[in-house]
């Protein structure tokens, strides 16, 4: 069952004009983006490689280092392709869609199949643009993670623990690594999990306080995130702090009312 929509987001309209020039505007920006992530993909990587280290604050892309020249390629294509069916589907269906979303201000049980095809489509999306990442080489961090604390016993990551350290991801990562070993994947588990339990929180949070619109904006923002990508497949201890600060949004909410 989804939670109730407060009043307030019941009683919104959406002018029916404004809602089909969003989308048409949306349409048109996801065919653009999608037509220039394909056409990119045909420089040569190491060109790309050298325009985004120098805008990276580091002065290198970590991830896109890990992915080797093929993951660089398939990656701008699948995305170019993605955006670019997202921008077709939008500016195709832009009318069927106003009528939709319009009506979606008001409470009808008719408007819940929308709602889980939009965030059903937000999560699917997110997951399979995160997975890609599970298995790339161990970052730094990563791997001064499990070369510090996993591989040593329970007793000694308690009693040697960093101010800076993520205690209780690292409890985690210890028991992966105890029960799988030291594979990339499984040692990114605790973290990719938290990650989606995170998004989850904040979509029914938003959805509780403004409505399943605002819900699913929210949600899309976060899992189509660079850094909540990055974050869901790094084995630290990221997406369990964000995870807490949305609980204790959630507890915040039901002690304020």
């Amino acid at each position: 069952m989804f939670p109730p929509a407060l009043s307030r987001s019941r009683s919104t309209k959406l002018p029916a004009s404004r809602v089909a020039r969003t989308l048409t505007a949306a349409g048109c920006a996801a065919s653009g983006v999608g037509l220039l992530l394909v056409a990119v993909s045909f420089v040569e990587v190491a060109a790309i490689r050298a325009a985004l280290n120098a805008i990276a604050p580091d002065g290198r892309l970590e991830t896109l280092e890990a992915i080797g020249d093929a993951g660089v390629i398939a990656t701008l294509r699948w995305g170019g392709g993605a955006a670019l069916a997202v921008g077709v589907v939008l500016l195709t269906l832009r009318r069927r869609l106003t009528d939709a979303l319009a009506a979606a201000a008001r409470p009808a049980a008719n408007t819940r199949w929308l709602e889980a095809a939009v965030v059903g489509c937000v999560l699917v999306a997110s997951v399979g643009l995160s997975a890609r990442n599970l298995d790339v080489p161990m970052r730094f961090d990563e791997a001064l993670s499990v070369l510090n604390f996993a591989q040593r016993s329970t007793w000694s990551i308690l009693s040697q623990i960093t101010g800076d350290a993520h205690f209780l991801h690292i409890l985690q990562l210890r028991g992966v690594y105890e029960l799988f070993g030291p594979n990339p994947v499984t040692l990114r588990l605790p973290a990719f999990l938290a990650a989606f339990a995170t998004l989850g929180a904040s979509w029914w949070f938003a959805r509780t306080e403004f409505g399943w619109l605002a819900a699913a904006f929210a949600a899309a923002l976060l899992g189509a995130s660079p850094f909540f990508i990055e974050y869901a497949t790094n084995a630290r201890g990221y997406t369990l702090v964000s995870l807490a600060f949305v609980a204790l949004l959630l507890c915040g909410r039901g002690i304020a009312r």
